[in-house]
């Protein structure tokens, strides 16, 4: 069970700082008859496809808690410096894009809110 939190929580991690969404909606829509007698067909599919590749060298559970239910619940985080290497390995692959700006505040936000976690869980 450990492993599987482990895991689960490594891919939420890997997610903040790599996503790769891709989303397709689909409509249709006949008619067939005439008057009293048209019928309507239609068809409505949405499609979300979501993949992460990221390598998260380092990781590590930082902390771990039982739930009520009898399952286990996991922080996996990164040290500070090799987060600080992964975000800037992440930036350099991305500097001809237009987000890469962008991308570089939201892994730094992260890994601040990351850092001050895992402060906070050290401190008690």
């Amino acid at each position: 069970m450990k492993q599987m939190a482990a895991t689960a929580a490594r891919v939420e991690l890997a997610q903040v700082l790599s996503i790769d969404l891709q989303n397709m909606v689909k409509q249709y829509v006949e008619t067939t008859g005439a008057g009293d007698s048209e019928t309507v067909d239609r068809v409505n599919s949405v499609v979300t496809k979501q993949i992460t590749e990221q390598q998260l060298i380092g990781s590590k559970i930082i902390r771990q808690m039982p739930t009520p239910s009898g399952g286990l619940v996991v922080l996996v985080g990164l040290d500070p410096a090799q987060a600080q290497g992964v975000a800037e390995s992440i930036l350099r692959s991305s500097m001809r894009n237009e987000a890469a700006l962008f991308q570089k505040l939201e892994s730094e936000k992260s890994f601040d809110e990351l850092a001050a976690e895992i402060a906070k869980r050290h401190a008690k």
